[in-house]
């Protein structure tokens, strides 16, 4: 079964080592989907247990393809592409812990 989402699709090509091996992975996710590294995964199907599955797939090739960052942008390029995220955690003062000041 081959499904074109031709209104959605520019299918443009990867450029690069990294554009090439997550485009692999998308289309491995989303099989039966022609779409390029432009076109947005979530219009094409990409649910948030595809996103965990493409995210732990990616993980080896680019720690920073997060499943947030997979909703977020959508787009394989946009993902790349995007400026890096800062992430606060917050918990209890513990003295013993060195502590970061920005």
């Amino acid at each position: 079964m081959l499904v074109l989402f031709d209104e959605y699709c520019k299918k443009v090509p990867p450029h690069g080592f990294l554009e090439n091996r997550l485009l692999a992975i998308a289309q491995e996710i989303l099989p039966d989907i022609e779409f390029g590294v432009t076109d947005d995964m979530r219009q094409l199907g990409l649910d948030s247990i595809k996103a965990v599955r493409f995210a732990a797939m990616a993980e080896k090739y680019d720690k920073r393809i997060t499943v947030t960052r997979i909703l977020r942008y959508g787009k394989i390029r946009e993902m790349i592409s995007a400026p890096k995220e800062i992430v606060w955690f917050h918990t209890e003062y513990n003295s013993y812990k060195p502590v970061l000041v920005l």
